[in-house]
């Protein structure tokens, strides 16, 4: 499955993420779309998000988009699964409130040694996190 991640380099980007989750709801429409669209046509079963040190006063954003994400993946027949490192807590997801879509959210998954992670981050950039 595709990962979609918010690591550039050796950095997280937690911004990417941010701005997206609290930006216009016309932009997480496209994103979700696009997001979509890339997924069936890499015929992929669904997407791995990895979203790292975002910011826990952004969890009602996060979780909305969340929420919004494995929906849409949910209607298109996709999976949505949340990296987990082990040890740490996604303290910017209100797990409680995923509850309604838990039929297309798999949690939680241990993040493995994953590769193609900037490449993520930047498409991530690129679909919508970063326009107004």
């Amino acid at each position: 499955m595709p990962l979609l991640s918010n690591l550039v380099g050796d950095v997280w980007q937690p911004e990417a993420v941010e701005n997206l989750a609290h930006g216009p709801p016309d932009r997480r429409d496209r994103f979700i779309n696009r997001l979509v669209t890339e997924l069936h046509a890499a015929k992929a079963a669904g997407v791995v998000i990895d979203w790292e040190q975002v910011d826990p006063a952004y969890e009602a954003d996060i979780t909305k988009l969340l929420n919004q994400v494995a929906g849409a993946l949910h209607n298109a027949g996709l999976q949505l699964w949340l990296c987990v490192p082990p040890g740490q807590d996604l303290d910017y997801i209100d797990f409680d409130n995923l509850s309604g879509n838990g039929r297309s959210l798999r949690r939680p998954a241990l993040r493995r040694n994953f590769r193609h992670r900037s490449a993520s981050a930047h498409w991530l950039r690129a679909n919508g996190s970063n326009r107004g």
